[in-house]
């Protein structure tokens, strides 16, 4: 099970707008315009790459590897999301 879909869960579970994954910041939940931490310490680029390659379609991997943006849709156990890296 990727990493992603306990967030994932917290987003559907909070009927939320959007979850955030940046680097040198913490996993958060956009609930109504107000965000909120959902994990304890900042990410780093690689573990932003990680997670993110870890529900990625694998012909979208080489583009991750070089930085590229993209966008994707990820059927979770929760339902589906829309997931967009820039």
């Amino acid at each position: 099970m990727p990493r992603l879909d306990r967030f994932i869960e917290i987003l559907y579970q909070r009927e939320g707008d959007c979850l955030g994954l940046a680097t040198e910041e913490k996993i958060d939940v956009t609930v109504n315009g107000t965000a909120s931490s959902l994990s304890r310490d900042p990410l780093t680029r690689e573990q932003v790459a990680a997670l993110v390659r870890e529900i990625a379609p694998a012909e979208l991997h080489p583009q991750l590897a070089n930085g590229g943006g993209v966008t994707f849709h990820y059927s979770s156990p929760s339902g589906p999301v829309e997931v967009r890296v820039e």
